[in-house]
């Protein structure tokens, strides 16, 4: 299947994310990545609003994706265990340095921020009501798994494999769903 080119753009700026920070988010470094003129850039996106807020809009559709293909098919996504679990799960996915600066950077803008809002509002864990032990261990999770997720994103060295594994097994237990193999 041929990409499309709003797709090897959103790459490539994830790319120059990677490599270089969010300055480094021009039309002029994105043309360069794509190989495309800077207004064949603009045709896809006509302002730098428009392109920062694709960005958004796509990396939280990857955090989405990934929780999702963590669940079993059929999965009941009513079940705030279900949801539960597929947050945890979501991460012990890579975190990579373009996502956590998309997120930072949207602590400041609402019209970035609603999109990892949104899915934040479906996926994560509510805080849990006094005397509902089952509601407090899943924010316990909730917790444990954004700093996971945090940890990889800000230390040189990795979580090894197979602490990670053990970490999500227990995050698994304590929603009290088991993970898709």
């Amino acid at each position: 299947m041929r990409k499309s080119k709003r797709h090897i753009i959103l790459a490539s700026m994830i790319e120059l994310i990677e490599d270089e920070g969010l300055t480094a988010l021009t039309f002029d470094r994105v043309a360069e990545r794509t190989g495309l003129t800077r207004g064949g850039l603009m045709y896809h996106f006509p302002t730098r609003d428009a392109l920062l807020s694709a960005m958004h809009e796509h990396m939280a559709n990857v955090w989405e994706a990934e929780m999702t293909s963590s669940l079993p098919e059929g999965a009941d996504l009513s079940d705030p265990k279900v949801r539960a679990a597929a947050y945890t799960a979501g991460s012990l996915a890579a975190t990579t340095r373009a996502e956590l600066l998309l997120m930072l950077e949207s602590l400041d803008h609402p019209e970035l921020n609603r999109f990892w809002r949104e899915v934040m509002d479906r996926w994560a864990p509510e805080e849990p009501a006094v005397g509902d032990a089952a509601a407090l261990d899943r924010y316990i999770a909730r917790l444990a798994s954004d700093g996971l997720w945090l940890n990889d994103a800000i230390l040189p060295e990795p979580i090894s494999p197979d602490l990670k594994a053990r970490i999500g097994q227990r995050l698994a237990e304590l929603v009290g769903v088991a993970p898709k193999d």
